[in-house]
């Protein structure tokens, strides 16, 4: 989806306008000049730092999407930092210079006033002919090199994840499930699979992520899914990316989800913080 800076204002107007409850924006992919040099593109983000300002101003956080892949030479990686080529080229995180260019990247994106960071990807490229274990360590490598160059307590939320990695990420969320009947009950059973997994801070994108046949229905039956969910998370390929397409019904949905997510906070909070002293 293509969009611009007055797209993303616009946005938040729409949704407070209809009285739903907004605490941070999600700058989806691509919003970089080039997948993987972590810089923003200027033909549709001209001023990031002032888009940041005035999102902080309206009491906004902003979310960057990133993954390991580099997709051009605008990432800077020498050919011994990568694991693969092309276009299926990942950061090799076993290796200090990468991890080290990567991490310098993320800092500055922190410097210019981002809040967190959604990590996707990270288990898709096939590794296991390096090493048999390296598929399994490497999304926690990826997590424990993108955490590292974050401060304290900036929001994360990953898509891959192995043991160990739930002492080193706050939040994963669900990846990309159909937007229709079938997605919602992935995700809910991805819910609960997370739990039992040792993550408990976890959310899907209500409404899925391919949503190319998204009903006002499944949409409204989606949100009470995020309204529950620690992590409440609008946006994917389709409508739910503009949730007011769908008409007052589906809009009056999100906004009682909305409030009742924000009604929860302080139980959902108090339990992350448990959970942390624990681990």
């Amino acid at each position: 989806m293509l969009f611009r800076s007055g797209d993303i204002l616009e946005d938040v107007t729409k949704l407070r306008s209809a009285g739903v409850p907004i605490g941070w924006v999600i700058l989806d992919n691509p919003w970089e000049s080039c997948v993987g040099s972590l810089t923003f593109d200027r033909n549709r983000i001209p001023d990031p730092a002032g888009l940041i300002r005035t999102l902080h101003a309206e009491q906004i956080k902003l979310m960057l999407w990133i993954s390991p892949k580099v997709t051009c030479d605008a990432g800077g990686y020498a050919p011994s930092e990568l694991v693969g080529s092309g276009s299926g080229a990942v950061i090799n995180f076993a290796n200090a210079v990468a991890v080290g260019r990567f991490q310098a990247k993320l800092r500055a994106l922190v410097a210019l006033g981002i809040d967190g960071v959604k990590g996707d990807r990270g288990d898709e490229v096939d590794l296991e002919p390096r090493g048999a274990a390296l598929q399994n360590s490497y999304p926690v490598q990826y997590a424990t090199a993108s955490m590292a160059a974050l401060p304290k307590g900036a929001a994360a939320i990953f898509r891959a994840g192995y043991t160990s990695e739930q002492r080193v990420l706050p939040a994963i969320w669900g990846g990309d499930q159909p937007g229709d009947w079938t997605g919602l009950q992935r995700a809910i059973r991805g819910a609960a699979s997370a739990a039992m997994s040792g993550f408990p801070v976890w959310g899907s994108d209500v409404g899925g992520y391919a949503s190319a046949g998204l009903t006002s229905e499944v949409f409204s039956r989606w949100t009470g899914l995020g309204a529950i969910s620690p992590v409440f998370e609008v946006g994917g390929i389709g409508q739910n990316a503009t949730p007011w397409t769908f008409g007052s019904g589906a809009m009056v949905a999100l906004r009682n989800a909305g409030v009742l997510h924000y009604e929860l906070f302080p139980y959902l909070y108090r339990s992350e913080e448990h959970t942390s002293e624990i681990q």
